[in-house]
């Protein structure tokens, strides 16, 4: 309870003693709240001191990490060199252990002083240094590698130290030296290829070229830069090329190949082969690529081997055409062999007054053309059966000249140019004489307004140059008979077909179309070989090479016909399997007063002579026979009766005693069909040796 007693000036100064008390009071506490906000203001500060911190040391470990998981090599010097940090990846660099990387200076890094003193340099002329250089690794062996070193600065930029990061491009140098000796070959390569190496952008026109262009073009490459490839393309393949430029220009990568004809400088079209790559994405290149190769001879030997296709097609056809024709002719001997002997026979019994006579003489004469065409087709198809003889040609064409001078006609001129040293050929004469008649009427036929006819013989020597040329030619020595002519020429389509049976131009009813087959076969059968050379408007060359043999000619004889029929009365025995021709042979011995024994065949024969013990004088056997052949039947008989003679007959070449149609040396032989006279006159010669 306060004192009543307290006076007012007590309780004034109390108060005012209370307001100082309370005024100190708040000065404390504003002074407090100072110190509180100046506490929580050192407290932010201190925890943001300390995230810098730690956030300081973060990134120090992560460069320190960073440093050290490099696979560069990262070494870090004081100024004055020593090593102040190494990475792992230095130490494998380096080949260094950690106690020996330590004691490293910058100094001992570069393989050369040269080296250091470049690296040291920049870096106290511009605070770094980017480049190659070659290092020297703990063994002393030296390794390219690529620095990039800089000075560590203070925060007053005053350097402190050094560090440098280097990078082993040994795989790097040796890949870029792979790289220049491969553009090296190449290089090398372009400029020794046969092809020549084009470029052109997406517009056909060249950016650049290389390679043999004169030797292929006749140009040089400044002339042909900057022109459009379809320029001097042919314009047949223009559209192809096009075409090919369509294809690849919107697919990259692609590759296509054609073939085309390229303008040479002097006119003429170059055959060429071009493969063009799509290289226009290429940054390098830019362009669609060209190989392009001369293919000229390539296209040569195409051609050359479709010729020689098509003549092997053709020798193939002619072959098969040849073997019917040999068979169909062989049959057809026989029957002709029975046909002129009968008519010869019937000719002997008629009075020549009687009109049957008349109908003889036709059939003869029907028969000797028949027989004509069958000689014409045994030629033809190689299997005529010849007896030749070692002679001259140009006896041959002298005892045909006055011949051939009246089938060809006045208003045509004959001249020979016969060589004289010809040398000898081995040929049946008859055969021979009939091939020059049928290139003679040949040449006749082709001068219906006259001309001039030239008849040549030479000693030629055809080498391999030749044969590459003539496949069907062998090389050696030869003789020549060329026939030419002055008239129309050959057509390139008629020459296709010349010497195959049956062809001709002439109108219907004016020629077999055997002439020239039987030529040709003619030729072929002696070893030789028949080319034609022909130009239309100007004539044609036929000219036959025979080989030339070193034996001395035999003279050419005309024989001289006689009508009087040798006879003679020995004994022959007959063996002939086609009944037709044996009963007419038969007739015609035992006409010429032989005695005769008649046999189908070898076996039965064999018998007849067992049998009748008798002489046989003369065997007269066709060679082609079932069973027992011709050849084998002589043998056995020839044992038997060793005086006997022998007379052979066939119609064909395919038998024993024939090889490639020519008879036998020292053999007897008569070819069918036989006339009667020529039987006669044969079986004489056989039997009576001195007659030859």
């Amino acid at each position: 309870m306060a004192n009543p007693t307290r006076t007012k000036e007590e309780l004034t100064a109390e108060l005012a003693q209370a307001n100082k008390k309370v005024r100190r009071l708040e000065a404390l506490r504003a002074k407090l709240m100072q110190a509180q906000a100046a506490l929580k203001e050192s407290e932010k500060k201190f925890r943001s001191d300390i995230s810098k911190r730690k956030q300081a040391e973060a990134d120090l470990l992560l460069k320190d990490r960073a440093l050290t998981s490099s696979v560069n090599a990262v070494i870090i010097n004081s100024l004055d060199g020593k090593t102040i940090y190494f990475n792992d990846s230095f130490l494998k660099m380096y080949g260094y252990s950690r106690e020996e990387a330590r004691r490293l200076t910058a100094y001992d890094l570069a393989y050369t002083p040269e080296g250091n003193e470049r690296v040291f340099t920049a870096l106290k002329s511009k605070g770094f240094f980017v480049g190659e250089d070659v290092a020297k690794r703990r063994d002393g062996s030296p390794f390219p590698v690529d620095i990039s070193a800089s000075t560590i600065k203070d925060a007053d930029g005053r350097p402190i130290a050094m560090i440098g990061s280097f990078v082993d491009i040994t795989e790097r140098k040796r890949a870029e030296q792979a790289l220049r000796e491969s553009e090296e070959r190449f290089k090398r390569l372009v400029q020794n290829t046969s092809d020549i190496i084009a470029v052109t952008d997406e517009r056909y026109v060249r950016t650049s070229i290389s390679g043999p262009l004169e030797q292929i073009f006749g140009y040089q490459p400044g002339e042909l830069t900057g022109n459009d490839i379809l320029e001097r393309i042919h314009p047949d393949d223009r559209e192809a090329i096009s075409k090919t430029f369509a294809e690849i220009s919107d697919h990259p990568g692609a590759t296509r190949r054609a073939e085309l004809r390229y303008r040479h400088k002097d006119g003429n079209w170059v055959a060429l082969e071009a493969v063009s790559t799509n290289l226009l994405h290429d940054p390098v290149v830019k362009g669609i690529v060209w190989n392009i190769r001369d293919i000229s001879e390539r296209k040569n030997a195409e051609q050359e081997r479709a010729r020689l296709q098509n003549q092997l097609q053709q020798a193939m056809k002619m072959e098969a055409v040849g073997q019917l024709a040999g068979g169909i002719a062989h049959d057809f001997n026989n029957l002709l062999t029975t046909i002129n002997g009968n008519v010869e026979l019937a000719r002997m019994d008629l009075d020549p007054a009687t009109p049957l006579a008349a109908y003889v003489d036709e059939v003869s004469k029907a028969a000797e053309i028949a027989a004509s065409l069958t000689r014409q087709l045994l030629a033809f198809s190689r299997q005529q059966i010849i007896e030749p003889k070692v002679l001259s040609l140009n006896d041959l064409v002298a005892n045909l000249q006055k011949m051939l001078v009246r089938l060809i006609g006045e208003n045509i001129t004959v001249q020979t140019a016969l060589s004289e040293s010809l040398g000898s050929v081995k040929i049946d004469p008859s055969q021979f004489e009939q091939v020059l008649v049928n290139l003679v009427v040949n040449a006749r036929d082709a001068m219906p307004d006259g001309g001039k006819l030239l008849i040549e013989t030479a000693n030629v020597d055809l080498d391999e140059a030749y044969q590459a040329s003539h496949p069907y030619v062998r090389p050696g020595k030869f003789v020549q008979l060329a026939v030419t002519d002055t008239g129309c020429g050959i057509s390139a389509e008629v020459h296709a077909h010349l010497f195959e049976p049956f062809f001709t131009t002439k109108p219907k009813g004016h020629g077999t179309g055997l002439g020239l087959a039987t030529a040709f076969g003619a030729v072929k059968q002696a070893g030789g070989s028949l080319e034609v050379y022909s130009e239309l408007g100007v004539g044609t060359t036929f000219k036959i090479y025979l080989p030339r043999i070193e034996e001395p000619a035999e003279k050419l004889t005309k024989e001289e016909s006689s009508k009087e029929l040798l006879k003679g009365c020995e004994t022959v025995m007959l063996v002939e399997d086609d009944t037709s021709v044996r009963d007419l042979a038969r007739g015609i011995l035992q006409r010429l007063g032989y005695k005769v024994l008649c046999a189908p065949n070898g076996g039965e024969a064999v018998a007849l002579v067992e049998k009748n013990r008798g002489r046989v004088d003369l065997l007269m056997t066709d060679v082609v026979m079932p069973g027992m052949n011709g050849r084998e039947l002589a043998d056995r008989l020839l044992r038997l009766n060793p005086e006997m003679k022998v007379l052979f007959t066939s119609g064909y070449t395919e038998n024993v005693i024939v090889h490639h149609g020519v008879v036998e040396k020292n053999l007897n032989f008569i070819g069918k069909p036989y006339s009667l006279s020529a039987l006669a006159k044969k079986l004489r010669t056989v039997l009576e040796p001195s007659r030859k």
